[in-house]
This record gives C-alpha cells, sequence and structure tokens, in this order.
C-alpha cells in the first residue's frame, strides 16, 4: 500500500516542483498524453474516451467556494497555451477544474469491473460508508495555497500546498480511510503513488522535441514568476463521488456521496464529538 508523505516531506516535494530547476526537469521528462487527439480539420482538441469514477472537489462552474481562482486559473491557463502552443497543450474545460482528493477506478480496469452486475451501486454504498465512518474528520474548510505550474507526469498542473499540518493531515486521513478499505479494494480501488496536490489546466499532447520542451518550461517560469508571486488561495469545503466518461466533464447523481470537510448548518452534531467534529452528511450537496 502507497502511503502518503508526512507533511514536511509534501512540502519539501511542492516548493522543489515549482522551482526553476524542478521546473526545466519536469519538461524534460514529461511525456504526450493520449487522453485528447488533434481535430486537424476543426483545428481543435477532442477528449478520447476514460471512463471511471473519482472523489474530487466540485468542478468550477459548480462551485461556491473558489470562483476567484478558478476564474484566475482560467487567466494562466490561456496564457498557458499561448506561451506553449496551441498544438502542443491540450487545455481542460475551464469548467472541469477540480481537485482530485482520490482517484478511484479508470479505463480499463473501470471497463472490466463495470460489466460485473451491481458493481457501481456496490462501490457508491463503499465510499458512502467510508465516508459516514469519518465524520470525525469534518472540521473546518480545508485552506490551502495555489503555489505555481508545473508539468506533472503528461499534464500542466497548479500545484497545491496547505499552510496547516494539521488540515492536510485530516486530507491524508481520508485518502487512507477509502484506500484501506477492503471492500473498496476488492472493487479495484488502490492508490498510484502518494498525494500530490493538483488542479490540471492542460494535457501535454503534441510534444514533438527539444525545442518544445524549452518553450514550455520557459512558459512555465514566466507564469510562475508574473501570477504566482503571492499564492493563491484555494479552500477545500467538500469532496464529491464522481463518474466521468473522459477528461473534460465530471458527472455526480443528487444521492451520490458527498464528504465535508467542514461542520455547518446540512450537519447535525454528534452527542460524542469532540472540539468541532461533527457527523457528515453524504447526501445532501
Amino acid at each position: 500500500m502507497v502511503s502518503d508523505r508526512s507533511y514536511r516531506e509534501y512540502q519539501t516535494v511542492i516548493a522543489q516542483m515549482v522551482s526553476d530547476k524542478g521546473i526545466r526537469q519536469a519538461a524534460a521528462s514529461v511525456h504526450n498524453s493520449d487522453r485528447f487527439r488533434w481535430d486537424a480539420k476543426r483545428r481543435r482538441w477532442l477528449a478520447t474516451p476514460c471512463p471511471g469514477c473519482t472523489v474530487i472537489t466540485p468542478p468550477f462552474l459548480e462551485e461556491t467556494a473558489n470562483v476567484a481562482t478558478y476564474a484566475r486559473l482560467g487567466d494562466i491557463q490561456q496564457a498557458l497555451v499561448q506561451g506553449a502552443g496551441a498544438t502542443v497543450l491540450a487545455p481542460v474545460p475551464v469548467s472541469s477544474f477540480h481537485l482530485t482528493v482520490a482517484d478511484l477506478v479508470w479505463g480499463d480496469t473501470y471497463l472490466r469491473q463495470n460489466d460485473l452486475p451491481g458493481y457501481e451501486g456496490r462501490l457508491i454504498a463503499a465510499i458512502t460508508d467510508v465516508f459516514q465512518h469519518n465524520g470525525r474528520l469534518a472540521d473546518e474548510a480545508i485552506p490551502a495555497l495555489l503555489r505555481g505550474v508545473t508539468a506533472f507526469v503528461s499534464g500542466i498542473v497548479a500545484v497545491v500546498d496547505f499552510p496547516n499540518e494539521t488540515d492536510y493531515v485530516r486530507l491524508c486521513a481520508l485518502r487512507a480511510a477509502i484506500y484501506e478499505d477492503k471492500r473498496l479494494q476488492a472493487l479495484g480501488v488502490y492508490p498510484t503513488g502518494p498525494f500530490t496536490g493538483h488542479i490540471t489546466l492542460a494535457y501535454v499532447s503534441g510534444l514533438k522535441g527539444e525545442e518544445d520542451r524549452e518553450r514550455l518550461a520557459d512558459t512555465l517560469t514566466a507564469l510562475n514568476r508574473e501570477y504566482f508571486e503571492q499564492p493563491i488561495p484555494f479552500s477545500l469545503v467538500r469532496a464529491e463521488f464522481r463518474r466521468f466518461a473522459d477528461m473534460s466533464a465530471y458527472h455526480r447523481a443528487p444521492d451520490w456521496p458527498i464528504f465535508h470537510f467542514t461542520c455547518n448548518t446540512q450537519h447535525e452534531r454528534s452527542p460524542h464529538a469532540q472540539h468541532s467534529h461533527c457527523i457528515t452528511d453524504v447526501h445532501r450537496s
């Protein structure tokens, strides 16, 4: 089982990722993704099928806590594509901007599992139970900071840092509860690596040579100097179970589980709660 990093290790990794040296290294090793394909006739990127399920913060158009931040990321995305090249980077729809709390199943694994009778229902039931049994992790919204943009595997992302160790530990505890759950493991849910908080802005899809890589690195470095002299605030208020057909949109039904990080009027206090812990209402949006 892959475990998440300690708080100090996480902060060190994030700082390295957005350093000039880290960006150069990332741009040199990033590879093209197959999540989007270029339509030469219409001169636009089209999302390719990659179905699955995930736990994420609400996407931009369904979010209220991070409207200004997502709008700012939209401006950064435009500058990013202009700088690196419209045939090199495939921008994701601004409406899909989100932070992934925990990847669940996707691609071939999801297709195989989803052929089994009642698979999605069992997946939803297991996630619901995990959320309900970890209401102790609900307290206040988790504050975060976007430290800059960089290349990450096959994407271009804004990386997310956490100013408070307690909040980072709380988020990791929810992830651990998901990945250590035996029912979810039996349904094909497993971590692919330690948590690296990020919001994907684009996929690298048309990279052809060293000139493209150098241009990408120059663009990322310039954007960090222009837009991230001060970190951009972000807030994790809730995490939602969602389904996707590709990397352009993330859908949910009204009764699918939600984990609220913050205690509010939608929650009832537990009679056994200590401090500000509360019971999470997993069905109310």
